[in-house]
């Protein structure tokens, strides 16, 4: 596993390997290709000329001392054959004149016998006090006497005479080595060829330059060449890279911005592209083929949701209608419930026993605060099955606008309009104290605060608010449950926090509540509500969160509207 990690690594420490486009990372290869190339051929071609020229420039080095040693050969063997004449002359008895035969000077301190080796005469050059001289020596054998005897001969030669043999600059030094030394600058080459004395060691050298134009040819050859191959390169990769822009890259893109397109507008257009054989085109028929198939897929999945969408609405519906219900039946059980103040047959008794002429006045007095007090406790209770009959009416009227609005709402979506939030908690308020059997007592601001939103989902949602704060008092079993209303407005949004002292629940769920089917209640199904008015408020423009500090400890429910104002009230009514 460790082999793969740390190519990874080498891979990003490569000047392409942090590169985010494709293109970029093909002008990083390109450009690393060609410069791999370029310095390839250029090593090539030093390669190939640089010894080829150096061999020219060494067959020019041995022809220059070959000439050179031709030419002091030349002038050797001169000295050579002037001692074999001189060596004639003396043969035929002819004498040279006093002071001419310098023989002795020029064989001091040398060996006759290791210059002529049992030839009869040679020759040798001799460098003697700064003075270079051809010495030839010839043997001479005398008849009289029979001793070897030797004549020699020693020509001076000058820079001069030397110069005007190789009809170039020389120069004349002591020399100890056996071989031409040749010494290079960068225009030209100082060439040294060696002078063999009379034991075959070098005794002089003369040295003259040699011009290195051949050498200097062969250096911008090369430079020419590699400037000549590296613009040839990067051509080729200027074409390649314009050919491959023009027939990946750009198509490429091409897609790129379609499939961009296709998720920002939803829209499964198909890609026009050139009937191709390539890579690309097949590429292009199996992106069309899949967008015909994520459009066939879309139209299943639109009316699969549609159907799950009005199957979500009519159960939504039909818990709300449950929960608009619930304060009837509250009602209905407590007027079936509810004995009269006063019997009946006692009232007709008292009347009687009034009526009658013989009744104690202090009795019929009795009678007459026994009978307004049962009138009194009449009223009082007629009055309140009023109440309550009003408020069935209102919980009535409630479920009959939820039905209302569930048929409209599969028309149309529901419109927004300006509406009294306080109206709505009121009313709910009213409502939600026939929702169980036990005490709530509601709290909520008086004051107006209009909202941006529609009128009967908002009491809807808040019903169900008010619903599950009830269930929760009653199962949290304290004696008198309390729901406190409270109303922020900041920045054109109205805040409405609604507060129970119910059994709230774990924070950590609180993700969990907006889920369908999910409900704190083990002992109960459910879980439409919370999901279906957390819905509701994102469709209005707003939201729904839910707080609690842990069980036991109460629970809050934010509703968070857009703010209305009175002039766009007066609008929508006009």
């Amino acid at each position: 596993m460790a082999r793969p990690r740390r190519a990874h690594r080498w891979r990003h420490r490569l000047p392409w390997g942090g590169a985010a486009s494709l293109s970029a990372k093909l002008v990083w290869i390109l450009t690393g290709i060609g410069m791999a190339g370029t310095l390839g051929i250029a090593l090539m071609l030093t390669l190939v000329l640089t010894p080829g020229f150096r061999q020219l420039e060494e067959q020019a080095i041995n022809r220059e001392v070959d000439r050179a040693a031709t030419a002091l050969d030349t002038l050797r063997l001169q000295a050579e054959a002037a001692a074999i004449a001189k060596r004639q002359l003396w043969q035929e008895g002819t004498r040279l004149a006093p002071g001419t035969d310098r023989t002795a000077d020029a064989l001091a301190d040398i060996d006759p016998e290791a210059v002529l080796r049992g030839a009869d005469a040679g020759s040798f050059f001799r460098w003697r006090e700064g003075i270079l001289s051809a010495v030839g020596i010839a043997r001479v054998t005398s008849r009289a006497v029979g001793a070897a005897n030797y004549v020699a001969v020693s020509q001076p030669l000058g820079e001069a005479q030397i110069r005007q043999r190789l009809q170039r600059e020389t120069r004349l030094l002591p020399m100890n080595a056996d071989m031409p030394s040749v010494r290079r600058s960068g225009s030209e080459l100082d060439l040294r060829v060696p002078l063999l004395g009379w034991d075959g060691r070098p005794a002089a050298a003369i040295a003259f330059p040699i011009d290195r134009s051949l050498w200097a040819l062969g250096g911008k050859l090369l430079i020419y060449a590699a400037a000549g191959v590296t613009a040839l390169v990067l051509l080729l990769l200027i074409i390649l890279r314009g050919i491959f822009h023009r027939l990946v890259l750009r198509r490429l893109h091409l897609l790129e911005r379609h499939m961009r397109e296709v998720g920002d507008s939803g829209a499964m257009t198909t890609l026009p592209d050139p009937v191709t054989e390539d890579e690309i085109g097949a590429l292009v028929q199996s992106f069309n083929a899949m967008l015909g198939q994520l459009a066939s897929l879309r139209e299943q999945v639109e009316v699969q949701s549609f159907r799950l969408g009005q199957i979500e609405s009519a159960e939504a519906a039909m818990h709300n209608v449950r929960n608009a219900l619930n304060p009837i039946s509250t009602i209905l059980s407590k007027g079936l419930g509810q004995v009269l103040p006063v019997e009946p047959a006692i009232v007709d008794r008292a009347l009687e026993e009034l009526g009658a002429v013989d009744t104690d006045p202090e009795r019929r007095d009795r009678l007459a605060a026994f009978l307004r007090a049962a009138l009194a406790a009449e009223r009082s209770a007629r009055a309140e099955r009023l109440s309550q009959l009003e408020m069935g009416r209102d919980a009535l009227q409630n479920v009959l606008e939820i039905i209302g609005s569930r048929s409209q709402r599969t028309q149309d979506r529901a419109p927004l309009e300006v509406c009294d939030v306080t109206q709505l908690i009121a009313r709910n308020g009213a409502i939600a104290r026939y929702s169980r059997e036990l005490s709530i007592a509601t709290v909520f601001p008086s004051r107006v605060c209009l909202v941006r939103a529609n009128r009967v989902i908002l009491s809807q949602v808040i019903g169900n608010l008010f619903s599950n704060a009830a269930e929760s008092i009653a199962a949290s079993q304290n004696s008198g449950g309390t729901i406190r209303v409270s109303i922020a407005e900041r920045e054109g949004q109205v805040e409405v926090a609604i507060r129970d002292n119910g059994e709230g629940f774990d924070p950590a769920d609180a993700p969990r509540l907006f889920q369908r089917g999910f409900s704190t209640r083990k002992s109960r199904s459910g879980g439409l509500g919370l999901h279906w008015c957390a819905t509701s408020m994102m469709a209005m423009g707003g939201a729904l969160r839910l707080e609690s500090e842990g069980p036991g400890r109460g629970a809050r429910a934010v509703l968070t509207l857009q703010a209305g104002t009175a002039e766009a009230s007066s609008e929508i009514a006009a």
